[in-house]
């Protein structure tokens, strides 16, 4: 694996240096892939427009082929590019979240490969709000395909060093611009508006439908219970502590600062979490990292209680990743 040096720090995460994008933009137009930050998670790109490099991605991962990728454009003109059509809606949305954690799908335009969306219709397009990843695309001409840079099913990576934990032996070129401050991946919105109907939240993130306006329709909220099998106890402030109760071996409970988890005899060792939206989503996904790390017989989740669409995307989140994990 090939690195960078990290560079200069700005709101949304720190610049890469020019040689480092230069040397990105060499691989990737070889043909290879670029670890690189969002910011959000770090993504894994790759020319969207070459199906070996797609196909390449796919490998890296060991990500199923029916699942399609976004494409991460520099701007809302490489994105109409990519798309059959361009509403006026997207336009609004491009114009006041982009570059933002929004991913919008659209109809497919014919200069996207099938291997980049799995065959489908339709394609998501996003452009990613970090310096690094912006120059990188910009540098390069072209959208790139750049799922989160992890093996399928793993924890997304927030760190350089979780890509190099992930890919460890792979070639890839690391793209090293720091620590993501966002932590949770964009919200994906399906437009409806060129078929009469309403938009619809495929994914929750961290802008929600009262910030998108309109109207706007979300997925139901995943449920995963404190009773459910394997390493992972996802529960509710109110059920603690059963969620811990008998289990075998070494526990780990993870929860917000402001957790009210009364004192009880059964031993475990605590994860905290911040109270604040923002500072709980950069936290979350190394949270889990340092719990798994521990290779405890269960970890134990409280739902943070707090309300707006950053909190739903972190329960979001922690539920989808518990059922992922046996």
């Amino acid at each position: 694996m090939t690195m960078s040096a990290p560079g200069a720090q700005s709101m949304s995460g720190p610049a890469a240096d020019p040689e480092s994008i230069l040397a990105a933009v060499e691989r990737l137009r070889g043909g290879g892939v670029v670890a690189f930050p969002t910011e959000t998670v770090y993504g894994l790109g790759a020319d969207a427009m070459r199906p070996d490099a797609i196909k390449l991605i796919f490998k890296l991962k060991g990500r199923p082929s029916d699942r399609p990728l976004t494409l991460h454009v520099s701007d809302a003109e490489m994105a109409r590019r990519c798309v059959a059509t361009w509403t006026d809606r997207a336009e609004e949305l491009a114009s006041r979240f982009w570059p933002g954690p929004l991913t919008m799908v659209l109809p497919r335009g014919p200069m996207v490969p099938d291997e980049a969306v799995a065959g489908a219709l339709d394609v998501g397009v996003r452009c990613p709000d970090h310096p690094a990843a912006l120059a990188l695309i910009s540098a390069f001409g072209g959208p790139l395909v750049a799922p989160s840079a992890n093996r399928s099913d793993h924890l997304p990576p927030t760190t350089p060093a979780d890509v190099r934990a992930e890919f460890k032996d792979a070639d890839l070129f690391l793209l090293d611009a720091g620590a993501c401050v966002g932590g949770v991946e964009s919200t994906v919105l399906r437009l409806g508006a060129a078929s009469g109907k309403p938009d619809r939240i495929l994914r929750r993130g961290p802008i929600g439908p009262e910030e998108l306006g309109g109207d706007v329709v979300e997925q139901p909220q995943i449920r995963h219970g404190a009773d459910s099998a394997g390493l992972y106890r996802v529960f509710e402030i109110d059920a603690w502590p059963s969620p811990i109760e008998h289990a075998p071996g070494e526990v780990v409970v993870i929860a917000c600062a402001n957790a009210d988890l009364a004192s009880i005899d059964t031993p475990y060792r605590f994860i905290e979490l911040p109270a604040e939206a923002d500072a709980c989503a950069a936290r979350l996904y190394t949270a889990l990292r340092e719990a798994e790390s521990i290779n405890p017989s269960r970890i134990a989740i409280a739902l943070p209680t707090g309300e707006g669409a950053l909190w739903d995307a972190i329960r979001d989140r922690i539920e989808r990743f518990a059922q992922r994990r046996p």
